[in-house]
C-alpha cells in the first residue's frame, strides 16, 4: 500500500498519521522493537560521551542521558504516528562539532528547523533523495575522520589492560567483518559497532 503522501504530486503535502496504516502488534514487531531499543540507547550514550569529549567543560552525568533517552523516544513516537523516518542520535555528529567547533545548540536547532520545512515539499525531498550515495559518503568522510579521532582518545585515556585491549581486537575484528555483508545483516553490525562506541562510557 502506497501512502497518498508519496503517490500525490501535490506541491505541498503535510504528513499523515498512519500512512502506512495503524500498527499490527505480534511477536517479530515486539521482538524487533526490543533489539532496536537497545540499539537506539547505546547510540545515545555513545554520542553524549562523544560531545563530551568535544565540547569544552561538558561532562557526562546520568540528568543528560536521561534527556537523551526521553527525547529520542519522544521523536520515534511521532515519527512512527506521522510515518516518517525516526531521528537517530549519531556520535559521527561529534566530528561535525569538532571541525566547526560550533558548541551553540541554536544553529542546530535552526537547521532541524529548516529541513522540517523543506519535508513539506515532496518535488525538493525527491530531488535530494536522488542525490548518489557517494555525494553523502563524500560529505560524512571528513567528520568520520574526526569521529575515529575522538574514539581513538576515549579509548587511550585509559590504561589498556589486558581487558580492554581483548575487547578492542574482538570488536574492531567483528566490525571489519560484519562490513562485508549484506544490509540484511546490519543490526547485527550496529550492535557490534556500539560495544566498541560505548565501552568507554
Amino acid at each position: 500500500m502506497i501512502p497518498s503522501s508519496i503517490s500525490d504530486s501535490s506541491m505541498i503535502k503535510v504528513p499523515e498519521i498512519f500512512a502506512w496504516g495503524f500498527p499490527d502488534w505480534n511477536a517479530g514487531i515486539i521482538l524487533t522493537a526490543i533489539i532496536f531499543t537497545f540499539i537506539l540507547i547505546s547510540n545515545t550514550i555513545a554520542a553524549v560521551n562523544a560531545m563530551s569529549v568535544v565540547i569544552p567543560n561538558e561532562a557526562v552525568t546520568p540528568s543528560k542521558l536521561n534527556r537523551g533517552t526521553w527525547a529520542g523516544g519522544i521523536s520515534h513516537i511521532l515519527s512512527s504516528a506521522f510515518s516518517t523516518i525516526g531521528v537517530v542520535p549519531l556520535p559521527v555528529s561529534a566530528g561535525f562539532v569538532h571541525i566547526t567547533k560550533q558548541f551553540k545548540v541554536l544553529p542546530f536547532l535552526i537547521a532541524c528547523a529548516l529541513l522540517s520545512i523543506v519535508s513539506f515539499f515532496p518535488a525538493v525531498v525527491q530531488s535530494l533523495a536522488g542525490l548518489p550515495v557517494y555525494v553523502a559518503s563524500a560529505a560524512l568522510m571528513a567528520t568520520i575522520i574526526q569521529m575515529v579521532g575522538i574514539s581513538m582518545q576515549n579509548i587511550v585515556k585509559d590504561t589498556l589492560d589486558q581487558r580492554r585491549l581483548t575487547i578492542l581486537g574482538v570488536t574492531l575484528l567483528i566490525g571489519i567483518g560484519l562490513c562485508h555483508y549484506q544490509m540484511a545483516h546490519s543490526v547485527v553490525f550496529l550492535c557490534c559497532s556500539n560495544i566498541f562506541l560505548v565501552m568507554d562510557c
